[in-house]
């Protein structure tokens, strides 16, 4: 047996608790290595250094973030371990399994669990059900049927109906939200699909996942609605917003926005 799957193997099922960074409180939550191997690592900043830097950089005070495809909710949890006044994390997990992680997480925070939903649901297109597809490598792979998935799914270990919603489902019950980080296995197209009233708002920023097959979609649809549109994983509040063709996690913003925050649309940031 390879390596590899003696960690998969020895990984499902299996909990963790780790320490978030001490600018977040140093609080303690439980990750699954079943999601991805990274997770066996003891520093979680080093496995997700991406989710860190935007929590940082792109929610900082913002007070209602949703996490779409929040696999163990790490950016919704890094979140709310900011202690912001009247904080509220939306957590949209299909994964119950991964939505009980969620969980147990959130009762490791004290009061700023308070300001935690978690809903086991995908978002989709439409309001209804779907078939869910569970990756048999990490299930941070798993994926919506209707989709291809991404490289890392190793196969599927089954399929599940899960229900779905939209994004502009949620706002309307929710309310508007401020930043919406969405990783969603190539399911990104459908996610925005169902998110036309959202975007028409241009209230919120977006962080989304995206795939070679995706980004020039995802980037065209941004600009029909007047949103600036670069790298998330390169932007920071004194720096500029630039695009970059290998993109793999976009940062949409409205520009009036980013006038407001002081965003920079210099380099080669691509803009309506």
């Amino acid at each position: 047996m390879h390596l590899r799957a003696l960690f998969e193997k020895l990984s499902v099922g299996r909990r963790l608790t780790r320490r978030l960074p001490s600018d977040f409180g140093g609080l303690e939550i439980v990750v699954a290595p079943e999601s991805g191997l990274r997770y066996w690592k003891p520093n979680v900043e080093d496995a997700e250094p991406d989710i860190f830097h935007w929590v940082r950089q792109i929610v900082g005070e913002k007070p209602r973030i949703w996490d779409i495809g929040a696999n163990i909710g790490l950016f919704g949890l890094a979140s709310l371990a900011r202690n912001v006044s009247n904080r509220e994390v939306l957590f949209v997990e299909p994964d119950i399994r991964m939505c009980c992680v969620i969980f147990e997480s959130l009762s490791r925070m004290g009061s700023q669990r308070d300001g935690g939903l978690i809903l086991p649901m995908a978002c989709d297109a439409f309001v209804g059900f779907a078939e869910f597809a569970v990756s048999k490598r990490g299930t941070s792979a798993s994926h919506l049927l209707k989709v291809v998935g991404s490289t890392q799914t190793g196969g599927t270990r089954g399929v599940r109906w899960v229900p779905t919603t939209t994004l502009d489902a949620l706002a309307e019950e929710f309310g508007i939200p401020d930043v919406v980080k969405i990783d969603v296995e190539t399911a990104e197209l459908l996610v925005l699909e169902g998110a036309g009233d959202l975007l028409e708002r241009r209230a919120s920023s977006w962080i989304v996942e995206v795939t070679n097959e995706t980004r020039l979609t995802v980037v065209e649809l941004f600009k029909r609605f007047d949103y600036a549109v670069g790298d998330a994983t390169e932007f920071s509040l004194d720096g500029r917003l630039t695009y970059s063709e290998l993109s793999t996690n976009l940062l949409a913003v409205p520009h009036f926005a980013e006038r407001d925050d002081g965003v920079n649309r210099g380099g080669s940031e691509v803009s309506g």
